[in-house]
């Protein structure tokens, strides 16, 4: 029976009431209490008030007494063999499933991706540029990052294609026969190492090196090739050499955008490094007689004060606009 004051909420049935409320939440079965319970009289005022729900001692552990009945339920589930082996077909199934869907992705990619080479370096970086991008994280292998990826819905064709360019534009994969990739940072120092320390054309053969992803012959027939082959990858690997050579020293980088448009104008089959030096000395002559104003044209006097290069260009200028004016 409840006491004066409280009222025991646990019995299903409201006293005078054939009422079953097992069935109603707390919350719900303390609201029908307080609304339709018993009353009783209030010694210190005299007047009736609702008997107060009797608190459920259980109510705070109440999410964590189902979450271990829960645990115990699927333990002893997974003590049964045939619903061991059920879940483990269940997850055969689905990761099947996910490498097939990878699968499909990468078959796309590929077909429209002729200038990518499938190997297993450019692959894993393929899928960890991703997983770095996406997901913050670098602690998977190819295969389980591809997964992880479709599961979060960037390992499709539209996000292998751009980290394939991003990946590309940094000189970082490996490029198929017939195409060339830009080169690394560490790759085009030690072009300018070779360039400088051995000689320009040294330096361009090594440049093709990188960009090709492959070693080549050391042969003149090779130069032969790239020009056939590769015109603006071998016009890049000579003019980028010779920018670096003490040829080059001191011409300003304005000069150099300048200088690779008239020699590609002039040769637009490409050139060699002959080609390319010959063509400099016309071309820095005749742009020094053109920077200069009338008042700032050299006099007989000022030779003496010229260098021998500096004499040298000033006298091809001079036959260069001699024989144009004819």
């Amino acid at each position: 029976m409840p006491n004066d004051n409280e009222y025991d909420w646990n019995d299903p049935f409201l006293e005078g009431a054939n009422l079953d409320l097992s069935g109603l939440s707390s919350v719900t079965r303390d609201a029908y209490l307080e609304k339709f319970g018993p009353k009783t009289r209030n010694p210190e005022t005299g007047l009736m008030e609702r008997l107060k729900p009797k608190p459920d001692p259980f109510a705070a552990n109440e999410p964590q007494i189902k979450r271990n009945a829960f645990r115990a339920s699927l333990e002893n589930l997974m003590r049964d063999p045939e619903v061991r082996a059920e879940l483990a077909q269940a997850g055969a199934n689905i990761a099947g499933a996910d490498r097939s869907a990878v699968n499909a992705v990468a078959a796309e990619f590929k077909a429209q991706r002729s200038d990518y080479k499938f190997t297993n370096q450019n692959n894993s970086k393929i899928a960890d540029w991703l997983l770095r991008k996406h997901l913050q994280r670098d602690d998977l292998d190819t295969e389980s990052a591809a997964v992880e990826l479709l599961r979060s819905g960037f390992w499709t064709v539209a996000s292998l294609n751009q980290a394939c360019d991003a990946l590309i534009a940094r000189g970082e994969l490996e490029m198929p026969l017939g195409f060339s990739k830009a080169l690394s940072e560490p790759e085009r120092r030690a072009v300018v190492l070779i360039t400088q320390s051995l000689n320009p054309a040294e330096g361009a053969k090594r440049y093709c090196e990188f960009a090709l992803g492959r070693e080549l012959p050391d042969t003149a027939k090779t130069m032969l090739d790239l020009r056939v082959e590769h015109p603006r990858l071998l016009g890049d690997a000579i003019m980028f050499s010779w920018a670096n050579s003490a040829q080059a020293a001191g011409v300003s980088a304005e000069d150099l955008v300048q200088f690779r448009k008239a020699l590609e104008t002039q040769f637009p089959n490409g050139f060699t490094f002959q080609v390319l030096e010959s063509f400099w000395q016309r071309w820095s002559g005749s742009r020094a007689v053109a920077r200069m104003s009338e008042s700032e044209r050299v006099q007989p006097d000022d030779l003496d004060n010229l260098s021998d290069d500096e004499i040298e260009n000033l006298y091809r200028a001079a036959r260069t606009e001699a024989a144009r004016q004819r």
